[in-house]
């Protein structure tokens, strides 16, 4: 019995699906590259935020005083760096957070801390921790204090932070820390807004003399 063998049309067209297949094969390795390209795009200010974040979340929980006004908004305070390669850099150094708007870039910036037997404020260091980034503002919470008794404010030496809001500014008056601190900047279209919180459970003395 004599074989039948494929016909012309018959070649063309597994030919034609055999295109077909390999081009819906590649088209559908393309597309997967490419949204694998933007994944990674979409992820690389993420994890840049994440890094930030838990650096912000090693320093502001140890700050001893700070300091913030809006005009300019920069957040001053000392904090525990512990052991560095720099002696005077070391311990609890004075750091300023930054951004500067023609730049939009944060900044910060460590001096040693001030005294009297060191006349100079160098060495000094600065360090780029997040780029593209706008709006960059902090705010304070105190919480309420049950205990404190109500006193004449004349009475009182020192400016005290309000309780139970959130306020704008934290004057190198104050001599007590903020409970919380809240950081807000927007960064490429988004708005990402972080609370810090420091680890103090503020109090008054029951009794104001």
């Amino acid at each position: 019995m004599k074989k039948k063998s494929f016909t012309l049309i018959e070649v063309l067209i597994s030919l034609g699906l055999l295109t077909l297949l390999l081009s819906t094969l590649f088209y559908w390795y393309f597309s997967l590259s490419t949204q694998q390209k933007e994944l990674q795009l979409l992820q690389i200010p993420l994890q840049e935020e994440e890094a930030l974040y838990r650096r912000l979340n090693q320093i502001l929980p140890t700050i001893q005083h700070c300091c913030y006004l809006r005009d300019p908004q920069h957040l001053v305070f000392f904090f525990d760096r512990g052991v560095c390669d720099e002696p005077l850099l070391a311990g609890t150094p004075l750091g300023c957070l930054y951004s500067i708007p023609k730049e939009n870039k944060l900044y910060l910036t460590l001096w040693p801390k001030p005294d009297t037997e060191v006349l100079h404020r160098e060495p000094q260091e600065t360090y780029l921790l997040l780029e593209n980034i706008s709006q960059v503002a902090f705010s304070f919470y105190y919480p309420l204090q049950a205990d404190r008794l109500t006193v004449d404010p004349e009475k009182i030496r020192d400016p005290l932070p309000r309780e139970g809001v959130w306020q704008e500014e934290w004057p190198l008056d104050y001599k007590k820390l903020p409970a919380f601190i809240k950081m807000k900047f927007e960064r490429e279209a988004r708005a990402v807004e972080w609370i810090f919180d420091l680890g103090t459970t503020p109090t008054y003395p029951k009794a104001v003399v």
